[in-house]
Order: C-alpha cells, then sequence, then structure tokens
C-alpha cells in the first residue's frame, strides 16, 4: 500500500447540512400527519357499536356529577 500524497485528494465524508436536516424533518412530519389522517378516516367508518362505549358511572364517578 502506498501513501498518498499531497497531489492526491483526500477522501471527503458526506456530513448532512442544516437545510438537509430541515428536509428530512418536514418529510417525517408530512409521514406521520398523512398517517394519522387516514387511520382517523379509516376508524371513523367502523360501524356505530363499535365506537361507542358505555361505561359505568361506578368507574368514572367524576363524569357524572
Amino acid at each position: 500500500m502506498k501513501a498518498p500524497t499531497s497531489s492526491e485528494k483526500p477522501v471527503v465524508l458526506w456530513r448532512p447540512s442544516g437545510v438537509w436536516h430541515l428536509k428530512t424533518l418536514a418529510v417525517v412530519y408530512l409521514v406521520v400527519i398523512v398517517g394519522y389522517v387516514l387511520v382517523d378516516r379509516w376508524l371513523s367508518r367502523l360501524p356505530e357499536p363499535y365506537r361507542l362505549r358505555n361505561v359505568p358511572a361506578e368507574m368514572t364517578p367524576w363524569l357524572h356529577r
């Protein structure tokens, strides 16, 4: 293996910039928000008995004052 000379360019490692971080966070947030909206819409289409809960008054006395 030969030693690098001063005329050879060193290997530059890629380092993310601030803009790259902002774009990545924007994509992540967009995926999370779209996923939440899709799941919410899908769950809202369930039939009524599955969306309603009958909680006994003994379980939640603060709701029935």
